[in-house]
């Protein structure tokens, strides 16, 4: 029995418990979850495989059962607690009328992806789930099923697509047979990106637009409704680059939030994957990491923020390859169009197998102050430090909360970053000037924190 078959005998098995009523904070406490996102130092090993992962089209399991709540947040038994199969619905959207063409478009060929479960169920299995046309494109959600597992793919062509017209736009997802599907694609030609949801009857779908700060630094979750209609929702997203990174769905089924598998087009997928422009480097050290280390790290505050950055501006303030000789640490901060201010902090290293680690972290916003390059810093990750102080200090000497030294650090415009070894945790960095004169002392602070 694999994992989607023991979490279709868990939704069963669930019908009959108590079900969490959705929380009257719910804002609080989706700003909370953008926070706890932000601060999780996410470890990858091996870069290809991550990238599979994230747009491989693998069903997102976590979130999909509902969280055990406190006994403030528990409800009666509900009855509502639906085990229908999208799979047994009629085809919805406004095609579901025309027969010929949904029976065209479940006859096309599947082609399964390298990453892709399993390969694709027979054709006779083939039917449309929901077909219409969305932001200048025509899209169909097909699924089918063999052996009792249930698979679907997306279709796409111009709207107004005749079947021949249609091509296979995603993998083969393997599917819960309740869960709703999440279908993000980009347009060519600068379109806005288009969303669609597909859930059972019922269903209403959110999501959040965009997490923009204010000069107190207080987030500001832009969560907007998805207009649709049966259990379906579709529209345009703005700012598509940064929604495929960023873009967060909440379907309400019964006063419960699901979670859901999300499925990105090859060419949402570029978009999400387009390099971060304009960013700024006044000490010249981006040059000692690669641009791979400094991409990677800032898909973390695209991730959280999405649309919300718009206006902001990114410099690096500490950047370099740790004394150990394997990996790469860079820290950085972003200035939002309020002031607001927040860091982020991230780091690679090869392991003895040949692979890549990767972790990174970020700080809740402050408030409009002193600018990032004005700031003294030292940020701590996986037994490195990143530091950032006065542009004419040349050492930072890393010391244990007893004031033993621990390492020295030298500085490139008085910011480095090193490894702080394996003995007593790094407390305080001293700034040195080239004469020894202290000028600046800070303590070692993880962001977050």
């Amino acid at each position: 029995m694999d994992l989607l078959d023991v979490e279709t005998e868990l939704r069963s098995h669930l019908a009959t418990r108590p079900t969490p009523r959705a929380p009257g904070d719910l804002a609080a406490r989706t700003r909370l979850r953008h926070r706890q996102q932000r601060r999780q130092q996410a470890a990858v090993a091996g870069v290809g495989l991550a990238v599979a992962l994230v747009f491989g089209s693998v069903p997102v399991v976590r979130g999909l059962l509902p969280d055990t709540g406190t006994t403030q947040d528990v409800a009666a038994p509900s009855r509502g607690v639906s085990t229908r199969s999208l799979y047994d619905l009629p085809p919805r959207g406004a095609l579901a009328g025309n027969d010929a063409w949904l029976q065209a478009v479940a006859a096309l060929p599947w082609q399964a992806g390298e990453f892709d479960p399993d390969t694709p169920p027979p054709t006779d299995s083939h039917r449309v789930a929901w077909a219409g046309d969305e932001a200048g494109l025509r899209i169909a959600f097909v699924l089918g099923q063999a052996d009792g597992r249930l698979s679907g793919t997306w279709f796409t062509g111009p709207a107004g697509a005749q079947p021949g017209e249609m091509t296979q736009a995603t993998g083969v997802q393997r599917l819960v047979r309740n869960q709703p599907l999440a279908f993000v694609d980009v347009p060519d030609g600068g379109s806005p990106g288009v969303l669609v949801v597909v859930g059972l009857p019922g269903d209403t779908v959110e999501y959040v637009a965009a997490t923009t700060v204010t000069a107190a630094g207080e987030e500001q979750v832009d969560r907007r409704q998805l207009p649709g209609e049966d259990g379906v929702a579709a529209g345009a997203i703005s700012d598509p680059r940064a929604s495929a990174r960023s873009l967060q769905v909440v379907v309400q089924r019964n006063g419960q939030e699901l979670g859901m598998s999300y499925t990105l087009t090859d060419r949402a997928e570029a978009a999400a994957r387009a390099p971060i422009e304009g960013i700024a480097d006044p000490r010249a050290v981006g040059s000692r990491v690669s641009g791979d280390t400094v991409q990677n790290l800032l898909q973390l505050p695209l991730s959280a923020y999405g649309p919300g950055l718009e206006g902001a501006s990114t410099v690096l303030l500490a950047a370099g390859p740790t004394t150990d000789g394997r990996g790469e640490m860079v820290l950085a901060g972003i200035t939002f169009r309020s002031g607001a201010t927040t860091l982020v902090v991230g780091a690679t290293q090869q392991q003895a197998d040949g692979s890549t680690t990767s972790s990174s972290s970020t700080d809740d916003p402050q408030p409009a102050g002193t600018p990032l390059t004005e700031q003294v810093l030292a940020v701590p990750l996986d037994g490195d430090v990143a530091v950032s102080g006065p542009p004419d200090a040349v050492e930072a000497q890393v010391l244990d909360a007893d004031g033993s030294l621990l390492t020295a650090l030298p500085l490139v415009a008085g910011s480095g970053v090193g490894t702080a070894g394996d003995g007593p945790a790094a407390a305080v960095v001293r700034f040195l000037a080239a004469d020894g004169t202290v000028l600046a002392e800070v303590p070692v602070s993880e962001l977050g924190r």
